[in-house]
This record gives structure tokens, C-alpha cells and sequence, in this order.
């Protein structure tokens, strides 16, 4: 049951992106010859106007093919003749929609399901914290005045402190204080006193509107510091999966209830919108880069050869798949 939920994350994450691609690129006036769900060889498809709706056997993937697109065309309708700004927005869009979607679950999340909040459930004998006035029930909101987004916020915030004493800010039979704390310390780490859990909170809807764009920041912010953790060898390490590993997560997240899923679902939205716009071949980040390079030399680079250039980046992007894939099974059996 798990598999099959995560199965259809995915394609809705995927369905999502594609249709970003799919709309702009038809309101910018460019064919769009094929709609597809699902990757490998057609189930079944059928046509509707100029473009042809597909549904394929690997639910995993999926893509929006435009007339020209890789090749020489001289249709006034296909990608190649469109303006610059007309490809650069449709192929932005993909990515644009992902971080939407994930924009109104994340509103969903705070105004309708609820958040998770750090709550204090006991506090630490040889800390000051209830002498400062902290008290067990407390809501931790914000940390010397940032306000808590994600679950490593807390911790995360207190670390960051420098001036000797940390402002707690708590909601407390719906009022919010701000409470001075003298953190105490224990094997490096600076602690604040006290033993949280986590509690369901409801946010306004202004409130929730302003929650969900910081909660998007916080995750993209989570992502490019990921990100740059490869590149000075601190991030790879049990850090990325492949296809196999994320069903696995999303399925075993989707066990934990619904909150859980539609906040991996969100995380992974977010994630899918800002890996594509990586500048790598064969990503729309890749695409963009020639778009670019185009308005600056003002004139494109040939497509047969921007063509080679993505076809090779997505035989190394499939390397990189099959080689995550193959980490994710040993994993899951063990390995």
C-alpha cells in the first residue's frame, strides 16, 4: 500500500512540473506534440488537437516534448523560433510549479492540518530555565527573535547564540512572551534546559500565508546548503538516494499519518524544483544556461549540438541513477 502511495507522490510531482512546462509553453504559443506520465513504452495515449497525451509504463518520470525541440525547425510554432523570453519562461516553468505546489501544501499544512511545534515537556534540574519563567506546556516559537520554521530549528538556533543569553520566545495560553535564558553547556553543545516534544499547531490564515513562504525559504536554504556540502565532501555521506531509496522514505513517512506525508510531499516538490535548475545538461537549469548564453552572443547556439550536449548529460544522469539505485537495494537488503 506504502509503494503504491509513494508511486503516485511521485507522478504527481512529476505531473506538476511537466504541466508548468506544458501550460506556459502553450500560452507562449509553442506546439507541444507530446504529453507524457510515466516514462518507457506507451500503455495507451490518445490524441487531443496537435498533441498527443501519453500514459507509460514506468511510473516514475515524465516529460513534455515541444515541437523543434533538440532540432532544427523552421515552424513558426516550435521552440527553436520562439523569443528568448518565451523559452526562458517555459522552460523555468517546470520548476516554478514544483515550488507553487509546494507553496499551498505548505499553507495547507499550517492553516488546515496544522503544524508541529517544539513544546516544552520537561525542564533539566541544573538549568535556570524555570527560574528564567519557562514552563512545561510552553510553545517554543522563536530563538532570539527567529522564528522557528523547521524541526532543527531549536537546536540549530541556540548553537548560533553569542551574547550569553538566549531569548525564548513562547506561546502560553495564547499570548506570546519573550523569556532571557542563561544556556548551559554539555559536551560543546549549548543547551537552553529543557526536554521538548512536538505538539500540533493551528496557524490564521495571514499568518499561515507568511508560515508557508518562510517554511519554502527555509527548505531551498536547506537544499543549496546540502548542495554545497558536496562540493567541500561534508554532504554526501548517507545523503542522497535514488528512486528506490526516496519510495522507500516516502513510504515509510506515510506511515507516520497524513501531516508527515504532505510535509515530505511539499519537501520533495521544493527539491525537485530546485535540482532542475541545476546548470547541468539535460536539467532545465542546463537548457536555461543556453538561453542565456543566446542573450548574450544574440544569436543560439546550433541545436543539433545543444541537442549532443543534453543527450550526454542525460546518459550521465542515468549513470547517476542506476548507480543510486543500486546503493538504495544494498541498503534496503543490508548491504
Amino acid at each position: 500500500m506504502y509503494i503504491v502511495i509513494a508511486i503516485v507522490v511521485l507522478s504527481l510531482l512529476i505531473l506538476a512540473h511537466e504541466f508548468g512546462h506544458f501550460i506556459t509553453g502553450r500560452k507562449c504559443g509553442i506546439a507541444v506534440l507530446e504529453f507524457a506520465v510515466g516514462m518507457g513504452p506507451k500503455l495507451f495515449s490518445w490524441q487531443r488537437g496537435e498533441t498527443t497525451y501519453s500514459i507509460r509504463m514506468i511510473p516514475l518520470g515524465g516529460f513534455c516534448r515541444f515541437m523543434g525541440e533538440d532540432e532544427d525547425s523552421t515552424d513558426p510554432r516550435s521552440l527553436p523560433a520562439a523569443s528568448v523570453g518565451k523559452r526562458f519562461l517555459t522552460i523555468a516553468a517546470g520548476s516554478t510549479f514544483n515550488i507553487v505546489f509546494a507553496l499551498i501544501l505548505a499553507f495547507l499544512l499550517m492553516f488546515a492540518v496544522g503544524d508541529t511545534m517544539p513544546t516544552v515537556a520537561a525542564l533539566l534540574p541544573e538549568s535556570n530555565s524555570e527560574a528564567a519563567g519557562i514552563m512545561v506546556g510552553d510553545v517554543i516559537t522563536a530563538i532570539d527573535g527567529k522564528e522557528i520554521i523547521l524541526a532543527n530549528d531549536l537546536g540549530k538556533f541556540v548553537q548560533q547564540n553569542t551574547d550569553g543569553t538566549v531569548d525564548v520566545t513562547v506561546l502560553r495560553d495564547g499570548q506570546k512572551q519573550t523569556i532571557e535564558v542563561t544556556p548551559i553547556e554539555q559536551d560543546g553543545v549549548k543547551l537552553i534546559g529543557i526536554q521538548n516534544t512536538y505538539t500540533v499547531q493551528h496557524h490564521g490564515f495571514f499568518e499561515s500565508i507568511s508560515r508557508a513562504f518562510s517554511w519554502c525559504l527555509a527548505v531551498v536554504w536547506e537544499i543549496l546548503s546540502f548542495l554545497i556540502g558536496l562540493f567541500t565532501g561534508k554532504g554526501l555521506q548517507g545523503g542522497v538516494v535514488g528512486p528506490v531509496g526516496t519510495i522507500s522514505v516516502i513510504g515509510e513517512v506515510a506511515s507516520y499519518g497524513f501531516r508527515s506525508l504532505l510535509s515530505l510531499v511539499a519537501m520533495l516538490s521544493i527539491n525537485l524544483g530546485v535540482m532542475n535548475l541545476l546548470p547541468l545538461p539535460a536539467l532545465d537549469g542546463g537548457r536555461l544556461i543556453f538561453v542565456i548564453i543566446e542573450m548574450v552572443r544574440g544569436k543560439p547556439i546550433p541545436p543539433e549540438k545543444e541537442g549532443t550536449v543534453h543527450m550526454i548529460g542525460m546518459a550521465l544522469l542515468m549513470i547517476l541513477i542506476v548507480f543510486l539505485t543500486y546503493n538504495d537495494i544494498l541498503t534496503l537488503f543490508g548491504g
